[in-house]
């Protein structure tokens, strides 16, 4: 009877895990494959390596963190399968919830400029430029999701940046 008791308290507090965690894994996923879909099947598939792999996590970094860092893999790992890069294939800022009727056009030519640059993006520059400023993560963040050092996350951002410039800069002609 007990460990029946205390099989159901580990499987509640695992339940709980994906619970507290399951959105924002799948938001992140959509900003970087523009499929929900997708980012749902690779947020289960994530979950469930984590599930099974539990003994192996540390604690060194947070269970969020933990998680991010196997749904990156395993969409890195849906990229090189697919080797497709189309216009949409890696930063989806459609999902920002802003009626377009309350953006000015000027605005929404940027946005769309935005977009643009982003997809001409590598996955590996789009993948940081999305966990800094659309996911708003803090750079120890992401160095414990991407397992760099701190100093190759800064380097990794400043050139995902200069490649943002320079695809900005080829889409608006400027």
């Amino acid at each position: 009877m007990i460990a029946l008791i205390l099989l159901g308290r580990i499987l509640l507090g695992r339940i709980l895990l994906v619970e507290r965690h399951q959105a924002g894994l799948i938001h992140y996923l959509k900003h970087l494959l523009s499929n929900r879909a997708d980012a749902e099947e690779l947020a289960q598939q994530a979950f469930l390596n984590a599930y099974v792999s539990l003994r192996q996590f540390r604690g060194e970094s947070t269970f969020r963190s933990w998680v991010r860092s196997i749904a990156t893999r395993k969409a890195f790992d849906l990229f090189r399968h697919r080797k497709v890069r189309s216009h949409s294939s890696h930063s989806n800022l459609d999902d920002v919830d802003v009626p377009a009727a309350s953006i000015p056009q000027e605005d929404r030519e940027t946005l769309d400029a935005i977009r643009a640059a982003m997809a001409g993006l590598s996955f590996i520059d789009s993948e940081i430029l999305t966990m800094r400023y659309l996911e708003q993560m803090d750079l120890d963040e992401i160095s414990r999701t991407l397992k760099l050092g701190g100093s190759a996350t800064r380097m990794r951002l400043s050139r995902a940046r200069q490649a943002f410039q320079s695809s900005y800069a080829g889409v608006t002609g400027g």
